[in-house]
């Protein structure tokens, strides 16, 4: 009777080992699985987030081009030439005279600067 007795105690502990083998592959299989989405959503936000940095540069090189392609039409134009001969060049079309204008000089201010400091001048040597 006692040797029926650990012939059952063995089959028991036989019977339980498979399950608790399979339980603990299942769980490791789990746990490996739910790391490796967690680790994909988190490099897919950051994905996402590089995604919408890289549409609003490519906004602002539109903008740019943009830009840039009403300048080069623009240069092109005649009278954008014309403007820069004339500013630029110093340049006049046929028959144009050029006309400088002289600023007043500051010799005037100077002098009358200097005729009130004579008076003052001279009332202090007067004392």
């Amino acid at each position: 009777m006692v040797a029926k007795y650990k012939k059952n105690k063995r089959a028991i502990n036989r019977n339980l080992v498979l399950p608790i083998i399979l339980g603990a592959v299942i769980l490791l299989l789990i746990s490996f699985l739910l790391d490796a989405n967690l680790k994909l959503n988190k490099k897919g936000a950051e994905l996402e987030l590089k995604a919408s940095i890289l549409e609003s540069e490519l906004q602002t090189f539109k903008e740019q081009k943009d830009f840039l392609e009403t300048q080069i039409i623009w240069s092109a134009e005649e009278d954008h030439l014309e403007r820069i001969a004339r500013d630029v060049r110093n340049l006049m079309r046929e028959g144009e005279k050029a006309v400088v204008i002289i600023p007043p000089s500051d010799e005037d201010e100077t002098q009358e600067e200097e005729e009130k400091k004579s008076f003052f001048r001279s009332v202090l040597d007067w004392f």
